[in-house]
């Protein structure tokens, strides 16, 4: 073992702009329910009337791994892997 730094704390990744992000997955969780509910109401004979309510929550996370290698002959190595916008939503479709 070398003398030196054994722990790393960052960098932290972030987005410098999360919204237009945020709201591309907004969009896209809001047309798989649709679809969804059209697949339900096809299946029940019926057809989709309109939304009744709509709730969300959304998040990020990080998805990767750090990759971090100290030794005497190398360099730090920083694998960033990737960041991922999700947005959860829960919509009450009323069928008719």
């Amino acid at each position: 073992m070398t003398e030196g730094v054994n722990q790393i704390r960052g960098p932290i990744l972030g987005f410098d702009d999360i919204e237009p992000a945020r709201d591309e997955a907004r969009t896209l969780a809001i047309a798989a329910a649709r679809a969804r509910a059209t697949l339900y109401a096809r299946a029940l004979g019926m057809r989709v009337k309109r939304v009744v309510f709509v709730t969300e929550g959304a998040a990020s996370r990080y998805e990767g791994s750090l990759a971090n290698s100290i030794t005497a002959s190398s360099d730090t190595m920083l694998d960033p892997g990737g960041r991922k916008i999700a947005a959860t939503v829960s919509v009450v479709f009323e069928l008719e």
